[in-house]
């Protein structure tokens, strides 16, 4: 999912959120521009959560273990939102937006330009896109949290240089900091329409495959397509993704090792 939707899904969980605990429901994701792969950080929200609760005992005030909480709420090991919109969703062979999009691959990718090989992929981002559309219309309120959150290093610095202590890939402290400050340079967090986030999306796409351009007003059409799709399902979605993900804090967020 995208940052809106972790950041509903975190609150729904968690209540309200502190400032590192909405640092924490985006992480998997922004440290993906701090260089890190998708299996790196969305695998390893029990290995913080241990090294927290550890450093906690050492007479942190907690806010670690807020972060780390927040983590695995987004992540896939421990099975957090991602696991049930990626990976697995009552039972079907993936996850609740691939599933969604599962006829839309060669359309997404002939709409960004790529191989149709890449197409499910990018087809399952739009109906993350969509699903942000639908929580903001909810909540507006998120994005500009995360905004202004994401101006106050005093709070990042100390999430960076755990993050390095305790990541097992090598990772440079001021990297990921800067990677959190960056993260709106990809993800539409306010003012968000279809054409705003297939604006968004095409940063993105740049980014990550070099192609020059996507054809955003199509990009933007398929978003309300997607919008079609999730709305009537997506608290049904969301209703189950609490149910199964609750537990899992509770228990102390094992991690896999």
């Amino acid at each position: 999912m995208f940052a809106l939707t972790h950041l509903y899904f975190a609150e729904r969980l968690l209540g309200d959120l502190a400032p590192e605990e909405v640092f924490g429901a985006v992480f998997p994701d922004t440290g993906l521009a701090g260089g890190l792969s998708w299996e790196e950080t969305h695998t390893v929200g029990g290995r913080l959560y241990d090294r927290s609760m550890s450093l906690s005992a050492q007479g942190d005030e907690g806010s670690l273990v807020r972060f780390a909480r927040a983590v695995v709420t987004h992540g896939a090991i421990p099975e957090g939102l991602d696991h049930y919109s990626d990976r697995a969703y009552r039972g079907r062979s993936h996850g609740y937006c691939f599933e969604l999009s599962r006829d839309l691959a060669d359309e997404a990718a002939d709409i960004c330009g790529l191989p149709r090989s890449s197409g499910w992929w990018k087809a399952h981002n739009f109906v993350e896109m969509a699903a942000d559309f639908v929580v903001y219309q909810r909540r507006p309120d998120f994005g500009r949290e995360l905004l202004r959150a994401l101006k106050d290093r005093t709070t990042l610095e100390p999430l960076g240089r755990f993050l390095t202590d305790a990541l097992p890939a090598p990772t440079e402290s001021e990297r990921l900091v800067r990677a959190f400050m960056e993260f709106p340079d990809y993800v539409q967090l306010d003012q968000v329409t279809p054409h705003t986030l297939a604006e968004k999306y095409e940063v993105q796409v740049r980014a990550k495959h070099g192609v020059q351009s996507i054809d955003v007003v199509a990009a933007a059409a398929l978003v309300e397509r997607c919008v079609a799709r999730v709305a009537p399902t997506f608290d049904d979605f969301i209703n189950h993704s609490l149910e199964m993900v609750a537990p899992l804090l509770l228990d102390g967020c094992p991690s896999p090792e």
